[in-house]
């Protein structure tokens, strides 16, 4: 018996009829067999290696969407702030300008009588 990997070949030898040739056929049809099925497994991995690193591009281009979206809204937080504090800042000054209108207001009332 001749294994070739995981397959097994019998030849014949107690048939007085053996041809040499059929065995070194059915060897190389085998072999052949062998070959077919590692080209396929090779495909196989490639493809599958392929669909992987495709599938690990989308994910790197969703979180940076992720990111850049995160960041859009942070901004958009910061002006607000910005826009709060500036909007918080004018209401001081015009109620320190009113206090001083109301000041000034009762110092000329003061002075004129």
């Amino acid at each position: 018996m001749i294994q070739i990997s995981h397959h097994f070949v019998v030849p014949p030898f107690s048939n007085p009829f053996y041809d040499k040739r059929k065995s070194e056929s059915r060897i190389a049809n085998v072999e052949k067999r062998i070959a077919n099925s590692e080209r396929r497994k090779s495909e196989s991995r490639i493809a599958n290696d392929e669909e992987r690193t495709a599938k690990s591009e989308e994910r790197t281009a969703k979180s940076e969407e992720r990111t850049t979206k995160s960041e859009e809204r942070t901004t958009k937080s910061e002006r607000r702030r910005a826009n709060g504090e500036e909007r918080t800042a004018k209401s001081e000054r015009r109620r320190a300008n009113g206090e001083e209108r109301t000041a000034n207001g009762e110092e000329r009332i003061a002075n004129s009588e």
